[in-house]
């Protein structure tokens, strides 16, 4: 039986396995895998990854390193990576393989008490909360408020997503994050609203 494909290893929601592959541990392989991985995915999805890989090949160790996507990309082109998780697709290098592992949806974060208002009086009316520019996720976000023509009382910018759901949660603004990264232990403070068609987001890739 085939071993299961990187692209059910790095699977943003993977709990089980396909019929079909063989999940026994592989003790055959090991060494050191060095995986970059973008700051986003370190306390969502990573730890998932890193239980599958465990789960199959108990003797590899992994080291891990944060950053954004261009710097991941370039260091796995130079050997310095054996691969990386990131979403940048200007990443041009011909030497690399791009392959998209899952997809993230963009949507409007608000405190559960807006969660019944119309999605332009919220933008219009809330203070906004925009996620830095210079990461991957904060370029996608402005280019939605640009190309939609949406006006925003900007509040404050982060570079954290786990810091602005913390902050629509205490009702210091509205914010729009991937919506796979609202933070679990918020979903009772917290509410998502869909952006207007067409769907925004952007996609994950393993390189």
């Amino acid at each position: 039986m085939p071993r299961p494909p990187l692209t059910i290893l790095f699977a943003e929601n993977s709990d089980g396995w396909p019929a079909g592959l063989d999940t026994r541990a592989d003790t055959a392989v090991f060494g050191s895998l060095r995986l970059g991985v973008i700051p986003s995915v370190t306390t969502t999805v990573l730890p998932k990854v890193l239980v599958r890989i465990r789960k199959l090949y108990p003797q590899l160790r992994i080291r891990i390193e944060d950053g954004l996507s261009q710097e991941l990309g370039f260091k796995v082109s130079q050997g310095r990576l054996d691969a990386a998780i990131v979403t940048d697709p200007s990443i041009k290098d011909p030497t690399l393989t791009w392959r998209v592992i899952w997809w993230e949806t963009l949507k409007l974060i608000v405190h559960r008490d807006l969660r019944n208002r119309p999605f332009d009086e919220i933008l219009a009316r809330q203070p906004f909360i925009r996620f830095n520019a210079a990461m991957g996720v904060g370029r996608i976000i402005d280019g939605v408020l640009k190309s939609r023509s949406y006006v925003v009382d900007d509040a404050m910018e982060l570079d954290s997503i786990e810091a602005i759901c913390w902050m629509v949660a205490l009702k210091l603004g509205v914010a729009i994050i991937p919506e796979n990264l609202v933070l679990a232990k918020l979903r009772s403070k917290v509410s998502t609203i869909a952006l207007p068609a067409p769907r925004t987001g952007r996609g994950v890739a393993l390189v």
